[in-house]
């Protein structure tokens, strides 16, 4: 591996804690190349979620293997800086208003 990939997978491994989820697009704009992310997850330096996700390992990952929406929607929020929302009836469980559900 030259310098410029190990300081690109540098960065990554820096920005996102383990268990957060990045999105290809993501990864195109902090330099990696589209053709490294299969070495990536073949390497376990990424896991692969979905078609265009991924996931930064779990040193020990639970039994089952499904993706927190709340990780999922914080890695959006402040890793990928989309511009999401929770709503509706989660929006209110997690104000503690499930009771008017």
């Amino acid at each position: 591996m030259n310098a410029g990939r190990s300081q690109n997978l540098k960065k990554v491994l820096d920005s996102v804690p383990a268990g957060y989820l990045v999105d290809a697009n993501w990864l195109i704009a902090h330099g990696i190349a589209y053709e490294t992310f299969r070495d990536y997850v073949k390497r376990g330096w990424l896991e692969r979620v979905h078609r265009g996700v991924f996931r930064r390992p779990v040193p020990n990952p639970p039994a089952s293997n499904t993706v927190d929406w709340k990780a999922c929607l914080i890695s959006m929020q402040n890793i990928m800086d989309y511009d999401i929302h929770v709503g509706g009836k989660t929006a209110l469980s997690q104000q503690g208003y499930d009771h008017y559900l």
